[in-house]
């Protein structure tokens, strides 16, 4: 009986698909998803493009500026997340990542990787909002 459990185990294992449904990896859905898992850790993100962050909140520290970072990974979307950027990294990654989506031949959205600090943010009202700083 046990034997026949561990045959029937290992054939449902290797029936299920290969990834469970979730997130795309290295997107802000697939950290905000288990954020504690990887605060205060530099993660890998992949971006599509990015947009202005309307920020309500405390104040921003000195040198950095707010801003949103839409993710995709292998052309599948992966949800947006608020970024803190140093004034010096600013106009770059708004330069190299854009400021709308960018398509490849087989009409995937196209995402280049960055390194970031995941890192959890307190707003005005003491609610908790998870970000990314890019140094």
């Amino acid at each position: 009986m046990k034997k026949a459990l561990l045959l029937l185990l290992a054939l449902f294992t290797l029936c299920a698909p290969a990834q469970a449904d979730g997130p795309p990896r290295d997107t802000a859905d697939f950290y905000t998803l288990r954020p504690e898992r990887y605060e205060n850790k530099n993660v890998t993100l992949y971006v599509a493009y990015t947009m202005q962050w309307k920020y309500e909140g405390p104040s921003i520290p000195d040198g950095f500026r707010p801003l949103t970072l839409f993710t995709s990974y292998q052309g599948e979307r992966g949800g947006y997340i608020n970024a803190l950027v140093s004034d010096d990294k600013y106009a770059k990654i708004v330069r190299d990542y854009g400021s709308k989506p960018r398509y490849d031949g087989s009409n995937k959205i196209k995402s280049d990787r960055l390194t970031c600090l995941f890192y959890k943010w307190k707003d005005k009202s003491g609610g908790v909002e998870w970000v990314v700083v890019v140094k």
